[in-house]
């Protein structure tokens, strides 16, 4: 049987032995442990190529960001919250500050009602003349500068004839703002371009929504819609259907807004999304090397072909023998007129050989009527306009002859009340006293009819005979 005992004592022997011995490694060994798997980060080479990988895998994140905040619904969510053009309310309804509530209007009053006579006009009286824009007001563009500190941007391309008719600046704010308007454009139309070294975000609804735009090297916000409070309401409600349009970024150190107040899309001053996109694209900073895009003091207005009119388009001319030239037909005039409705314009839409003669006051963008007015109109008859809908009651309704032919002569308007969801229709309501007549008949050829209202709450009012004699007038 061996003895453990002195087993164990020369073990702890050898143990005290190897303790005393320590090795020096060589030069050698230090050379192979630096290039050992888990050193080579430590490199100075690893650690430039470490360095530029980095860099160029930040670049790509970048980009890929960038990206996503252009590109995707999720990016536009997570973009909104990033940037600072606007900033989101709480929710879609707000209070109104006291100072800004007024009185309700008191009701309107219709005016008593008053026959019109009729005066004779001649062929030459069926020619108006066009509307010219005010001279532009306010401050120069060179003063503005001055006053603000730094070079404006200013359009090197404008929207069909926009051309600019005010210059402000605001000094408690430090802002200049530029408005712009079309001779076609209609009350409270334009649109205006703000600059400042730093723009308050401006609040919008929970509910709007808010896309992102890349102009040039900047990425702008852009907003549709606007809070609006009825007269007797002590709250305002977001809506993002109508309203103001607004673009907002920044650039060169400067805040820069292109704010568009524009009336409905099938009128002549309306800017389409893609419009306001190419203006915002062709700002300039100005004075500019780039000598044909702005000369330092003003907008050089370029004139941009107007684009081509939906089928559907009727578009304005300012004379009789302006559409005659167009027309497949000989646009007949009337010899009589009701008194104080002279004429104002001819509308012609060739891709269905229609035309309106329009008789009253109309606005400079010939689309908004103050009181009484005549439309006399003239089209090629064809299998879809040949008959006209029978919405009118019977006692509405009467048979008349214009000339030796038939026609008909309607009195007053019609309503539809709004119908319940996923109800039908409900049927029109008839107002006998509204003061509208109106009269239709049909050639051989063309479709004919005249209709005279007096405008809101109007009192003027056409008899039938009168409206008759209208009718046979026409030469």
């Amino acid at each position: 049987m061996p003895d453990l005992s002195n087993e164990k004592m020369n073990s702890e022997k050898i143990e005290k032995m190897l303790e005393s011995v320590q090795p020096e490694p060589g030069n050698r060994f230090h050379q192979r442990m630096t290039k050992v798997p888990w050193k080579l980060a430590d490199h100075p080479v690893m650690k430039q190529k470490q360095q530029r990988y980095g860099i160029a895998i930040s670049i790509v994140a970048i980009l890929v960001i960038i990206s996503v905040f252009l590109t995707t619904p999720a990016g536009n969510v997570l973009a909104q919250e990033i940037l600072s053009f606007f900033a989101r309310s709480e929710g879609n309804v707000k209070p109104v500050p006291t100072e800004y509530m007024t009185e309700p209007l008191p009701t309107h009053t219709p005016e008593p009602p008053y026959g019109l006579a009729l005066v004779p006009v001649e062929v030459d009286d069926f020619v108006s003349q066009p509307p010219i824009l005010p001279a532009p007001r306010g401050i120069h563009l060179d003063e503005a500068e001055s006053l603000v500190g730094f070079d404006l941007f200013e359009p090197s391309k404008l929207p069909r004839d926009y051309a600019l008719t005010k210059v402000e600046f605001d000094n408690k704010n430090k802002t200049v703002r530029m408005e712009f308007k079309s001779p076609q454009a209609g009350s409270g139309e334009f649109f205006a371009i703000t600059q400042s070294k730093g723009l308050e975000p401006i609040e919008v609804g929970a509910s709007a929504e808010v896309e992102n735009i890349q102009i040039g090297n900047s990425i702008a916000q852009f907003v549709q819609g606007g809070w609006f409070t009825p007269l007797d309401s002590t709250v305002a409600t977001w809506t993002g259907e109508g309203g103001p349009s607004i673009l907002r970024w920044e650039a060169e150190g400067i805040s820069v807004e292109i704010l568009f107040m524009l009336n409905d899309s099938f009128l002549p001053a309306y800017i389409t999304r893609d419009e306001m996109i190419d203006l915002a694209e062709g700002l300039v900073q100005c004075p500019s090397s780039n000598s044909e895009a702005c000369d330092g003091d003003q907008v050089i207005i370029n004139r941009l072909p107007v684009p081509p009119n939906d089928t559907d388009w009727m578009e304005a001319y300012r004379s009789v023998a302006e559409v005659e030239a167009l027309s497949e037909f000989d646009i007949l005039v009337p010899g009589l007129l009701p008194e104080g409705i002279p004429f104002s314009h001819v509308r012609f839409n060739a891709n269905f050989q229609t035309a309106w003669i329009e008789s009253g006051d109309w606005a400079n963008d010939l689309t908004h009527i103050s009181g009484p007015n005549l439309r006399i109109f003239q089209s090629v008859l064809t299998q879809q306009n040949e008959t006209y809908p029978e919405n009118y009651p019977p006692e509405a309704i009467e048979a008349v002859s214009i000339n030796g032919y038939a026609g008909k002569l309607y009195r007053g308007s019609l309503t539809w009340p709004n119908a319940a969801t996923g109800e039908p229709t409900p049927a029109p309501i008839w107002n006998p006293e509204s003061g509208i007549v109106w009269v239709t008949w049909t050639t051989d050829t063309m479709n004919y009819s005249i209709r005279f209202d007096p405008g809101y709450m109007g009192g003027e009012r056409l008899s039938p005979q009168n409206l008759l004699l209208i009718a046979e007038s026409l030469h």
